[in-house]
């Protein structure tokens, strides 16, 4: 079974927030090793705008990176799925922050 993450339980979820029971957290590790968790764009983009607020902690992109919010939200996708970029963006690649995908290299 998939299931949809909202943003609240996703952060909560990866922080190991008291928020979620013990018995959610461990559903929710038995649903994501079956590769059946799911995120909206939305909550990368959610959680991007809480830590630019400082209202979240996150390791993902620093302040510095890329200025343009579409950059920081695919990059924020590839990095939450586990996924090479294909861009030709030098700032991305410049970054260090994602893999690059090097297609016919």
């Amino acid at each position: 079974m998939k299931i949809l993450l909202d943003t609240h339980a996703w952060i909560w979820w990866l922080l190991g927030s008291e928020r979620l029971s013990k018995p959610e957290r461990r559903s929710l590790d038995r649903v994501a090793a079956a590769a059946g968790c799911c995120l909206s764009a939305m909550s990368l983009w959610e959680a991007q705008m809480l830590h630019s607020k400082g209202r979240l902690a996150l390791d993902q992109l620093p302040q510095s990176f890329h200025g343009d919010p579409a950059g920081r939200l695919i990059v924020a996708t590839a990095l939450a799925h586990g996924l090479p970029l294909a861009t030709h963006d030098g700032a991305i690649q410049a970054s260090g922050v994602i893999p690059i995908w090097q297609g016919a290299a």
